[in-house]
């Protein structure tokens, strides 16, 4: 994935040229937010494979205290 950066001078010549540049701004932000989402989607599609893919190894978790399991999966850290 190739990440554009895009730059303008804090100065702009006049209100067009900066509607312009914000508009084109706004529409980068939108396609790199629809990504990240679509890459949320498949992270978490993924990670839910995986587990269940998974032959499970429980083994206790000494150091999580806050959570109701105490237990983890030591190959995919899934809580039982």
């Amino acid at each position: 994935m190739i990440l554009i950066f895009i730059f303008k001078p804090a100065l702009m010549a006049d209100f067009a040229e900066a509607k312009e540049y914000y508009e084109q701004v706004t529409k980068t932000y939108w396609q790199r937010y629809r990504e990240l989402q679509e890459l949320e989607r498949a992270m978490a599609k993924a990670r839910t494979e995986m587990e269940t893919a998974c032959k499970h190894d429980w083994v206790r978790d000494w150091e999580d205290r806050d959570e109701r399991s105490r237990w983890i999966c030591r190959h995919c850290n899934k809580s039982r």
